[in-house]
């Protein structure tokens, strides 16, 4: 489908696009050894004043996410298997570029949430949902080539996002409307330079979005 066009789980294609619908998307299962890859937010694109907007609207009771980063793939725990998934991240990369010839864009669509305010184990997740030029097309190429070394469950639809943060408790449908409703002047379109390799707390490799050279850390 068009890399433009944002679906969240258990929602059809030319439904509403309604940032309320769809499952929490919370990681249980991640430990302190998991493993993900992701496109970390730079400076300036408005991550700070929408988590300041969305506390304004939820009772300053929001936790806030301190890392700003759009997961683009759960890898779980990957014990041995980290230097085969920094390479095959890498092939991946190089041949979505050499495709391609395009760069990745985000483009911030709206500030909403997952689920349908009920909390899961960390609360309700709290996003920006952005809509993207290239990166469904390279997530779906890194799930194929890393198929065989990921066995952890995906979600059914890959939604790009940045987790602003978690509200402990149900969010009231007013809530859920005023989210959707803030302004969204202050985030900006921003192209991420490098798909970064993150065990637990260490970022262990940056493969660039633009050479495809890897960088390990």
């Amino acid at each position: 489908g068009d890399p433009g066009e944002v679906t969240p789980p258990g929602q059809a294609p030319g439904e509403e696009d309604d940032p309320a619908v769809g499952e929490v998307q919370d990681r249980a299962d991640a430990g302190a050894d998991s493993a993900i890859l992701f496109l970390e937010m730079p400076v300036g694109v408005g991550f700070e004043g929408a988590q300041i907007a969305a506390q304004g609207v939820l009772g300053g009771e929001l936790e806030v996410e301190s890392w700003p980063h759009v997961t683009v793939l759960y890898l779980g725990k990957l014990g041995s298997a980290v230097s085969a998934v920094r390479a095959a991240a890498d092939a991946t990369v190089k041949d979505f570029l050499k495709e391609t010839k395009t760069r990745i864009d985000l483009m911030p669509a709206r500030i909403g949430h997952f689920g349908d305010g009920t909390p899961g184990p960390d609360g309700v997740p709290v996003i920006i949902h952005y809509y993207s030029w290239g990166l469904e097309e390279l997530q779906n190429a890194l799930l194929r080539r890393l198929a065989d070394k990921v066995n952890v469950p995906q979600f059914p639809r890959f939604i790009p996002h940045a987790t602003l943060g978690y509200l402990p408790r149900e969010m009231t449908s007013e809530e859920s409307a005023a989210l959707a409703n803030l302004q969204t002047d202050g985030l900006r379109d921003w192209a991420p330079m490098t798909l970064a390799l993150r065990v637990g707390e260490e970022v262990v490799a940056r493969i660039p979005l633009v050479s495809g050279r890897v960088d390990e850390e």
